[in-house]
Protein backbone atom coordinates (compact mmCIF):
# COMPACT_ATOMS: atom_id res chain seq x y z
CA UNK A 1 0.00 0.00 0.00
CA UNK A 2 1.63 3.76 -1.50
CA UNK A 3 1.81 6.27 1.34
CA UNK A 4 -0.98 9.02 0.95
CA UNK A 5 -0.01 11.95 -1.75
CA UNK A 6 2.27 8.72 -4.03
CA UNK A 7 0.24 9.24 -7.10
CA UNK A 8 0.11 13.17 -7.03
CA UNK A 9 3.70 12.88 -6.80
CA UNK A 10 4.57 10.51 -9.75
CA UNK A 11 2.08 12.10 -11.69
CA UNK A 12 3.74 15.17 -11.45
CA UNK A 13 6.93 13.17 -12.53
CA UNK A 14 5.82 11.70 -15.39
CA UNK A 15 4.57 15.36 -16.13
CA UNK A 16 7.85 17.11 -15.64
CA UNK A 17 9.51 13.75 -17.59
CA UNK A 18 7.62 14.64 -20.77
CA UNK A 19 8.31 18.07 -20.25
CA UNK A 20 12.13 16.98 -20.13
CA UNK A 21 11.94 14.43 -24.05
CA UNK A 22 10.08 17.43 -25.51
CA UNK A 23 12.40 20.09 -24.79
CA UNK A 24 15.09 17.21 -25.64
CA UNK A 25 13.42 16.56 -29.16
CA UNK A 26 12.91 20.25 -30.05
CA UNK A 27 16.92 20.89 -29.46
CA UNK A 28 17.25 17.95 -31.59
CA UNK A 29 15.45 19.26 -34.65
CA UNK A 30 17.39 22.79 -34.10
CA UNK A 31 20.17 21.19 -34.77
CA UNK A 32 19.05 20.48 -38.46
CA UNK A 33 16.62 23.09 -39.07
CA UNK A 34 17.61 26.53 -37.82
CA UNK A 35 15.68 29.01 -36.09
CA UNK A 36 13.47 31.25 -37.82
CA UNK A 37 15.17 34.31 -36.71
CA UNK A 38 18.53 32.83 -37.07
CA UNK A 39 20.47 33.46 -40.50
CA UNK A 40 21.67 30.72 -42.67
CA UNK A 41 25.23 31.52 -42.66
CA UNK A 42 26.19 29.07 -45.31
CA UNK A 43 23.84 29.54 -47.55
CA UNK A 44 24.59 33.66 -47.34
CA UNK A 45 28.16 32.84 -47.89
CA UNK A 46 27.29 30.40 -51.19
CA UNK A 47 24.45 33.65 -52.40
CA UNK A 48 27.60 35.65 -51.68
CA UNK A 49 29.91 33.57 -53.87
CA UNK A 50 27.12 33.73 -56.51
CA UNK A 51 26.47 36.73 -56.51
CA UNK A 52 30.41 37.41 -57.22
CA UNK A 53 30.35 35.51 -59.77
CA UNK A 54 27.76 37.25 -61.47
CA UNK A 55 29.20 40.35 -61.48
CA UNK A 56 32.65 39.14 -62.17
CA UNK A 57 31.75 37.40 -65.87
CA UNK A 58 31.23 40.55 -67.65
CA UNK A 59 34.43 41.82 -65.93
CA UNK A 60 36.29 38.63 -67.10
CA UNK A 61 34.75 38.82 -70.69
CA UNK A 62 35.76 42.38 -70.97
CA UNK A 63 39.19 42.54 -70.00
CA UNK A 64 41.66 42.57 -73.40
CA UNK A 65 44.38 39.58 -73.92
CA UNK A 66 47.67 40.90 -74.65
CA UNK A 67 48.34 38.01 -76.80
CA UNK A 68 45.24 39.29 -79.06
CA UNK A 69 46.35 42.67 -78.91
CA UNK A 70 50.06 42.34 -79.76
CA UNK A 71 52.53 40.15 -81.57
CA UNK A 72 53.14 37.62 -78.53
CA UNK A 73 53.84 34.13 -79.53
CA UNK A 74 54.71 31.87 -76.49
CA UNK A 75 57.85 29.60 -76.16
CA UNK A 76 57.58 26.69 -73.23
CA UNK A 77 60.26 25.47 -71.38
CA UNK A 78 60.81 21.84 -72.34
CA UNK A 79 60.41 19.19 -69.65
CA UNK A 80 61.42 15.44 -68.46
CA UNK A 81 59.70 15.64 -65.25
CA UNK A 82 57.01 13.62 -64.06
CA UNK A 83 54.19 16.28 -63.93
CA UNK A 84 54.63 19.93 -65.71
CA UNK A 85 56.13 22.84 -65.09
CA UNK A 86 54.90 26.37 -64.51
CA UNK A 87 55.56 29.56 -63.24
CA UNK A 88 58.72 30.72 -64.92
CA UNK A 89 61.30 32.88 -63.43
CA UNK A 90 64.08 34.19 -65.07
CA UNK A 91 67.02 36.82 -64.35
CA UNK A 92 69.77 37.99 -67.08
CA UNK A 93 73.37 36.87 -67.22
CA UNK A 94 76.26 37.50 -69.43
CA UNK A 95 75.50 35.12 -72.22
CA UNK A 96 71.69 34.98 -72.04
CA UNK A 97 69.41 34.44 -69.12
CA UNK A 98 69.56 31.61 -66.16
CA UNK A 99 65.29 30.84 -65.97
CA UNK A 100 63.77 28.45 -63.47
CA UNK A 101 60.48 26.52 -63.31
CA UNK A 102 58.98 24.72 -60.67
CA UNK A 103 57.07 21.26 -60.93
CA UNK A 104 54.79 18.83 -58.79
CA UNK A 105 53.04 15.98 -58.35
CA UNK A 106 49.48 18.18 -57.50
CA UNK A 107 47.45 19.05 -60.66
CA UNK A 108 45.55 22.33 -61.04
CA UNK A 109 41.84 21.97 -63.11
CA UNK A 110 40.79 25.31 -64.20
CA UNK A 111 38.29 25.88 -61.57
CA UNK A 112 40.67 25.75 -59.26
CA UNK A 113 40.53 22.48 -57.71
CA UNK A 114 43.66 20.70 -56.93
CA UNK A 115 44.33 17.09 -57.71
CA UNK A 116 46.68 14.85 -55.35
CA UNK A 117 47.72 11.65 -56.71
CA UNK A 118 48.80 10.63 -53.03
CA UNK A 119 47.75 13.18 -50.35
CA UNK A 120 50.03 11.79 -47.73
CA UNK A 121 52.69 12.53 -50.10
CA UNK A 122 53.30 15.89 -51.52
CA UNK A 123 56.70 16.57 -53.81
CA UNK A 124 57.55 20.39 -55.44
CA UNK A 125 61.39 20.22 -57.29
CA UNK A 126 62.80 23.39 -59.19
CA UNK A 127 64.30 23.44 -62.17
CA UNK A 128 66.87 25.56 -63.61
CA UNK A 129 67.14 26.35 -67.27
CA UNK A 130 70.67 28.36 -69.07
CA UNK A 131 69.64 29.59 -72.39
CA UNK A 132 70.74 32.28 -74.75
CA UNK A 133 68.91 35.66 -75.57
CA UNK A 134 66.89 34.02 -77.74
CA UNK A 135 65.58 31.67 -75.16
CA UNK A 136 67.04 28.69 -76.46
CA UNK A 137 68.29 26.17 -73.73
CA UNK A 138 72.11 24.85 -73.32
CA UNK A 139 71.43 23.23 -69.97
CA UNK A 140 69.15 22.23 -67.27
CA UNK A 141 69.17 20.74 -63.76
CA UNK A 142 67.43 20.40 -60.88
CA UNK A 143 68.32 23.27 -58.53
CA UNK A 144 69.86 21.52 -55.25
CA UNK A 145 68.28 22.27 -52.57
CA UNK A 146 69.61 20.00 -49.81
CA UNK A 147 70.75 23.10 -48.23
CA UNK A 148 67.47 24.41 -47.36
CA UNK A 149 66.11 20.56 -46.66
CA UNK A 150 68.83 20.43 -43.65
CA UNK A 151 67.61 23.00 -41.86
CA UNK A 152 65.49 22.53 -38.51
CA UNK A 153 62.10 23.37 -40.44
CA UNK A 154 62.56 21.58 -43.91
CA UNK A 155 60.22 22.61 -46.58
CA UNK A 156 59.74 23.08 -50.24
CA UNK A 157 60.76 25.90 -51.55
CA UNK A 158 57.92 27.05 -54.52
CA UNK A 159 57.19 29.83 -57.02
CA UNK A 160 61.17 31.43 -56.62
CA UNK A 161 61.53 34.71 -57.85
CA UNK A 162 65.10 35.31 -59.65
CA UNK A 163 67.00 38.18 -59.57
CA UNK A 164 70.53 40.05 -59.23
CA UNK A 165 71.70 41.63 -55.95
CA UNK A 166 75.27 42.45 -54.99
CA UNK A 167 76.98 40.84 -58.04
CA UNK A 168 74.87 37.45 -57.02
CA UNK A 169 71.99 35.29 -58.21
CA UNK A 170 69.25 35.21 -55.43
CA UNK A 171 65.83 33.90 -55.21
CA UNK A 172 62.61 35.10 -53.32
CA UNK A 173 59.87 32.09 -52.65
CA UNK A 174 58.06 30.52 -50.46
CA UNK A 175 59.11 27.86 -48.21
CA UNK A 176 56.11 25.67 -47.73
CA UNK A 177 55.59 23.06 -44.79
CA UNK A 178 52.67 21.15 -45.17
CA UNK A 179 50.98 20.68 -41.37
CA UNK A 180 48.39 17.73 -42.39
CA UNK A 181 46.54 16.96 -45.38
CA UNK A 182 44.60 20.41 -45.95
CA UNK A 183 46.71 22.77 -44.38
CA UNK A 184 50.00 24.34 -44.58
CA UNK A 185 52.15 27.09 -43.45
CA UNK A 186 54.25 29.22 -45.52
CA UNK A 187 57.26 31.97 -44.96
CA UNK A 188 59.24 33.81 -47.22
CA UNK A 189 62.68 32.64 -47.33
CA UNK A 190 65.65 34.61 -49.62
CA UNK A 191 68.15 32.13 -51.31
CA UNK A 192 71.61 32.75 -53.15
CA UNK A 193 72.29 30.61 -55.87
CA UNK A 194 75.46 29.61 -57.31
CA UNK A 195 76.53 26.75 -59.77
CA UNK A 196 72.93 25.02 -59.32
CA UNK A 197 72.79 24.77 -55.75
CA UNK A 198 71.32 27.01 -52.79
CA UNK A 199 74.02 28.07 -50.54
CA UNK A 200 72.94 30.68 -48.53
CA UNK A 201 69.38 31.45 -46.90
CA UNK A 202 67.55 33.67 -44.44
CA UNK A 203 63.96 32.76 -43.59
CA UNK A 204 62.07 36.04 -43.23
CA UNK A 205 59.76 35.36 -40.01
CA UNK A 206 55.58 37.23 -41.50
CA UNK A 207 55.59 40.68 -40.07
CA UNK A 208 52.00 40.35 -38.98
CA UNK A 209 52.16 36.48 -37.87
CA UNK A 210 50.56 35.20 -40.92
CA UNK A 211 50.23 31.23 -41.25
CA UNK A 212 51.10 31.81 -45.27
CA UNK A 213 52.97 34.45 -46.77
CA UNK A 214 53.15 34.09 -50.76
CA UNK A 215 54.31 36.29 -53.50
CA UNK A 216 56.55 38.76 -52.28
CA UNK A 217 58.64 40.43 -54.92
CA UNK A 218 62.26 41.93 -54.73
CA UNK A 219 63.04 45.53 -55.61
CA UNK A 220 66.79 46.17 -56.20
CA UNK A 221 67.48 50.25 -55.94
CA UNK A 222 71.49 50.44 -56.15
CA UNK A 223 72.83 48.53 -53.00
CA UNK A 224 69.30 48.45 -51.39
CA UNK A 225 67.38 45.01 -51.38
CA UNK A 226 63.33 45.19 -50.96
CA UNK A 227 60.63 43.08 -50.50
CA UNK A 228 56.86 44.09 -51.87
CA UNK A 229 54.76 42.70 -49.38
CA UNK A 230 51.42 43.76 -50.88
CA UNK A 231 51.17 46.37 -53.91
CA UNK A 232 47.28 47.39 -53.30
CA UNK A 233 48.04 49.02 -50.66
CA UNK A 234 51.83 49.31 -51.21
CA UNK A 235 53.94 47.88 -48.54
CA UNK A 236 58.08 47.85 -48.60
CA UNK A 237 59.95 45.78 -46.44
CA UNK A 238 64.00 46.67 -46.40
CA UNK A 239 66.64 43.62 -46.01
CA UNK A 240 69.62 44.29 -43.77
CA UNK A 241 71.42 42.67 -41.97
CA UNK A 242 69.77 39.19 -42.41
CA UNK A 243 66.23 40.29 -41.44
CA UNK A 244 63.78 42.62 -42.69
CA UNK A 245 63.01 46.19 -41.45
CA UNK A 246 59.61 47.91 -42.24
CA UNK A 247 59.91 50.68 -45.13
CA UNK A 248 57.19 51.91 -46.49
CA UNK A 249 53.27 51.57 -45.72
CA UNK A 250 51.04 48.84 -44.24
CA UNK A 251 49.94 45.48 -45.50
CA UNK A 252 46.31 44.28 -45.49
CA UNK A 253 45.05 42.48 -42.21
CA UNK A 254 44.63 38.73 -43.31
CA UNK A 255 44.73 37.00 -46.47
CA UNK A 256 43.09 39.57 -48.53
CA UNK A 257 45.66 41.41 -50.60
CA UNK A 258 43.65 42.96 -53.87
CA UNK A 259 47.14 43.34 -55.86
CA UNK A 260 50.33 41.42 -54.90
CA UNK A 261 53.06 40.13 -57.02
CA UNK A 262 54.32 39.02 -59.56
CA UNK A 263 57.47 39.64 -61.25
CA UNK A 264 60.83 41.29 -59.69
CA UNK A 265 60.95 44.92 -60.34
CA UNK A 266 62.90 46.08 -63.26
CA UNK A 267 64.12 49.76 -63.90
CA UNK A 268 62.60 50.74 -66.68
CA UNK A 269 62.38 54.48 -68.09
CA UNK A 270 63.22 56.03 -65.09
CA UNK A 271 60.64 54.38 -62.84
CA UNK A 272 60.72 50.48 -61.04
CA UNK A 273 58.30 48.58 -63.07
CA UNK A 274 56.45 45.19 -62.33
CA UNK A 275 54.03 43.22 -63.56
CA UNK A 276 51.42 41.62 -60.72
CA UNK A 277 48.30 39.71 -60.61
CA UNK A 278 45.18 40.71 -58.33
CA UNK A 279 43.21 38.26 -56.23
CA UNK A 280 41.43 35.43 -58.15
CA UNK A 281 38.02 36.04 -59.06
CA UNK A 282 35.46 33.21 -59.86
CA UNK A 283 33.38 33.40 -63.00
CA UNK A 284 31.72 30.76 -65.32
CA UNK A 285 32.69 27.91 -62.78
CA UNK A 286 36.39 28.78 -63.80
CA UNK A 287 39.14 30.81 -61.27
CA UNK A 288 40.80 33.69 -63.65
CA UNK A 289 43.71 36.06 -62.58
CA UNK A 290 43.85 39.79 -64.01
CA UNK A 291 47.60 40.98 -64.19
CA UNK A 292 48.19 44.70 -63.94
CA UNK A 293 51.49 46.73 -64.87
CA UNK A 294 52.76 48.37 -61.40
CA UNK A 295 54.97 51.13 -61.78
CA UNK A 296 56.74 52.91 -58.78
CA UNK A 297 59.07 56.33 -59.00
CA UNK A 298 62.49 56.41 -58.08
CA UNK A 299 61.03 57.01 -53.98
CA UNK A 300 59.33 54.02 -54.66
CA UNK A 301 55.95 56.03 -54.05
CA UNK A 302 53.21 54.04 -56.69
CA UNK A 303 53.01 56.54 -59.61
CA UNK A 304 50.31 54.00 -61.64
CA UNK A 305 48.75 50.97 -61.93
CA UNK A 306 47.27 50.09 -64.87
CA UNK A 307 44.21 48.65 -66.14
CA UNK A 308 43.81 44.67 -66.03
CA UNK A 309 44.44 42.38 -68.63
CA UNK A 310 45.35 39.07 -69.69
CA UNK A 311 49.00 37.61 -70.92
CA UNK A 312 48.12 34.59 -72.76
CA UNK A 313 44.22 33.62 -72.15
CA UNK A 314 41.04 34.44 -69.88
CA UNK A 315 42.22 31.92 -67.01
CA UNK A 316 44.82 30.89 -64.44
CA UNK A 317 48.24 32.91 -65.52
CA UNK A 318 51.13 33.48 -62.88
CA UNK A 319 53.52 36.42 -64.14
CA UNK A 320 57.24 35.67 -62.17
CA UNK A 321 59.91 37.21 -64.33
CA UNK A 322 60.62 39.93 -66.38
CA UNK A 323 64.15 41.19 -67.83
CA UNK A 324 65.17 44.03 -70.30
CA UNK A 325 65.23 41.91 -73.84
CA UNK A 326 65.91 45.10 -76.38
CA UNK A 327 65.36 47.98 -77.27
CA UNK A 328 61.93 46.81 -78.51
CA UNK A 329 60.78 44.69 -75.78
CA UNK A 330 61.32 42.43 -72.73
CA UNK A 331 61.25 39.27 -71.76
CA UNK A 332 58.16 38.13 -69.37
CA UNK A 333 57.86 34.71 -67.94
CA UNK A 334 54.98 32.97 -66.42
CA UNK A 335 52.97 29.80 -65.61
CA UNK A 336 49.90 29.26 -67.33
CA UNK A 337 47.04 27.06 -65.44
CA UNK A 338 49.79 25.27 -63.50
CA UNK A 339 50.78 23.25 -66.47
CA UNK A 340 53.26 25.15 -68.58
CA UNK A 341 56.16 27.21 -67.87
CA UNK A 342 56.10 29.90 -71.15
CA UNK A 343 57.79 32.64 -71.69
CA UNK A 344 57.16 35.66 -74.34
CA UNK A 345 58.61 38.97 -76.04
CA UNK A 346 56.65 41.79 -74.45
CA UNK A 347 56.60 44.71 -76.59
CA UNK A 348 57.44 47.78 -75.04
CA UNK A 349 54.25 49.07 -76.83
CA UNK A 350 52.27 46.96 -74.90
CA UNK A 351 53.80 48.87 -71.74
CA UNK A 352 52.88 52.19 -73.67
CA UNK A 353 49.51 51.36 -74.74
CA UNK A 354 48.39 50.66 -70.36
CA UNK A 355 50.70 52.91 -68.85
CA UNK A 356 51.74 56.63 -68.94
CA UNK A 357 55.36 56.48 -69.18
Amino acid sequence: MHPQGYSARRAVRGHRGDSVRFRLVRSALNLFAPAPDKPDRKAAKRAAREAAAAANAPLVAATPVLRDMFDMAPHYLPSDEPFPLFNTAAVGTRTGFLMLARSCNTLCLNDGTYIHPDRSQRTSVNVLFETDRAGQVANRQRLDDSLLQAAPEAGAIEDIRLFAWRGAIWGLGARVRWLDATRYRAEQVLVRIEAGRIVEFHPIPSPGGARIEKNWVPLVAGDDLFLAQSLAPLCLQRFEGGRIVAHKGTAPAGREFPVRGGTPFIPFRGHYLSLAHQAPRRANGKIYYLHQFVLLDDRLDLVEMSDPFFIQRRGIEFACGLQPLDAEALLLTYGVSDRRAAHVRLPIRAIERFCVI
